[in-house]
């Protein structure tokens, strides 16, 4: 019998998730089919806003019904096919008939202006676009992801990464409560539809924390929610556990486009700590090392480096931009994942920072990350983010972006300083405080520290150059 515990190899941060169970080589399409002659006749998808409720069965007629019109289209094997839209029951449907059909799904990101989307279409070669709501390594998606810098690139991934990541594994039923993201109606929605569980950004879950907490709404069926896609603060983690006792199997996960969304998370049965204060350990069959950036070698337990991962969940590579994929992947197919991370000797993996995140002020290095978390502590702050701004003396100050619980309690810039003073370094302090009532976000809640950085200069009258 396979030891399931993921494999460290001490003293150095290496892990590998060992398994019992083997890959599976098959298409989405068929995973779709094969759960449809098991479990035709159960729910499969809600849209709550379309007024949708679908069973595996249907889902699969109506998959069937599209993939034969996309064949009356002239699209053929290998064509790639946009999919420009927020969350809608068309979606799933047009992710099956594509890979139904052999075409290349590329998801587009649903708040592109024009000339955004512009670039991506004639990027992509895509040669239908759907937009519904909108006025084996046999390629599936083409993936212009929710990424928080500089000009999007397309992650080409594989049925083979997605098949593996339990699409269709076992039958669920998927909530869609709205076409954009409304904190009320997802609550309504959970409630309505008995939702036992939840994924969604760090963002989301302090919404809806906050809202639930304001209101007096409880959500009495969820049992467990997973949280990632950006930094996790453990005072969020620990706060989903005070206000929905009942949600007790409360778990961060951490992951990549690049490495199909997901390559880390706990185990319920791991410890409470384990669970809230790292993003677990390596997926089944996948390997993660810790390595110094300089020098590529795999550090010590404990130090800091940069989070590598290889295995099934690796993309194929960046569309049409090879410089791009080498710079990502190594010659032996490590994805450089640019976080800043450090791995314990059980394999848990506790993510810093980015490595172009990190704020260096007189020669000094400072995580924001750290920060983050820190002024998550304070018993009148909803959210926080910290990016560096530059400084003519210094190089870099750290600026903090404070979302208040109570937009009319009054707080100041001095007070926030004098907490952090009394709990870190005199380095990390924030030089500037700025109050806000949202951040720049991508569609899927990440935080865009590039756009922070912008507007923070612009507001602050500082010099980028």
């Amino acid at each position: 019998m396979v030891d399931a515990r993921p494999h460290v190899t001490l003293p150095y941060s290496y892990c590998y998730g060992r398994s019992e169970l083997g890959l599976s080589y098959i298409r989405l399409a068929d995973l779709l089919s094969n759960r449809v002659q098991t479990d035709a006749n159960k729910p499969a998808f809600v849209s709550e806003y379309e007024n949708i409720s679908k069973t595996y069965g249907e889902l699969n007629d109506d998959v069937n019904r599209l993939a034969k019109g996309l064949i009356d289209l002239g699209l053929n094997r290998g064509d790639v096919v946009g999919l420009w839209s927020c969350n809608s029951y068309y979606w799933s449907q047009i992710q099956y008939a594509c890979a139904r059909l052999g075409l290349i799904q590329c998801s587009i990101n649903p708040a592109y202006q024009a000339d955004e989307l512009n670039y991506v279409l004639r990027n992509a070669q895509v040669k239908a676009l759907f937009m519904p709501g909108v006025g084996s390594k046999q390629q599936e998606f083409n993936k212009f992801g929710h990424g928080t810098t500089g000009k999007p690139k397309g992650a080409y991934l594989s049925h083979f990464t997605l098949g593996n990541l339990g699409i269709c594994a076992f039958p669920m039923e998927m909530i869609v409560a709205n076409y954009k993201y409304n904190v009320k109606l997802i609550v309504e929605a959970m409630n309505k539809h008995e939702c036992t569980y939840l994924y969604g950004t760090p963002t989301m879950i302090i919404d809806i924390l906050n809202y639930v907490e304001t209101t007096g709404n409880t959500l009495p069926t969820l049992k467990g929610l997973v949280t990632g896609g950006s930094p996790v603060p453990k005072e969020m983690a620990y706060r989903v556990l005070k206000i929905i006792p009942n949600c007790t199997d409360v778990r961060v996960a951490y992951g990549a486009t690049e490495a199909g969304s997901a390559g880390t998370i706990s185990y319920q049965s791991d410890t409470l700590v384990n669970r809230l204060e790292t993003v677990g350990h390596p997926l089944d069959h996948m390997e993660t090392k810790i390595v110094d950036p300089g020098t590529g070698k795999t550090v010590l337990i404990g130090e800091t480096g940069e989070l590598l991962s290889r295995g099934h969940n690796q993309m194929i590579g960046y569309w049409r931009n090879e410089k791009s994929t080498q710079a990502a992947i190594d010659d032996k197919m490590w994805y450089k994942s640019g976080d800043l991370a450090t791995m314990d000797e059980h394999g848990f993996i506790k993510i810093i920072g980015r490595t172009k995140e990190l704020i260096i002020r007189g020669g000094e290095n400072i995580y924001p990350r750290e920060v983050e978390e820190l002024l998550h502590k304070h018993p009148d702050i909803l959210d926080a983010y910290v990016c560096g701004v530059p400084d003519v003396r210094l190089g870099e100050e750290v600026c903090a972006w404070i979302q208040l619980k109570d937009p009319n309690k009054k707080l100041t810039e001095a007070e926030i300083r004098e907490f952090c003073k009394q709990r870190i370094t005199y380095f990390k302090v924030p030089r500037y405080v700025l109050f806000v009532d949202s951040f720049p976000l991508t569609p899927a809640g990440k935080v865009k520290k590039f756009v922070m950085r912008e507007q923070s200069c612009r507001i602050l009258g500082l010099n980028e150059k």
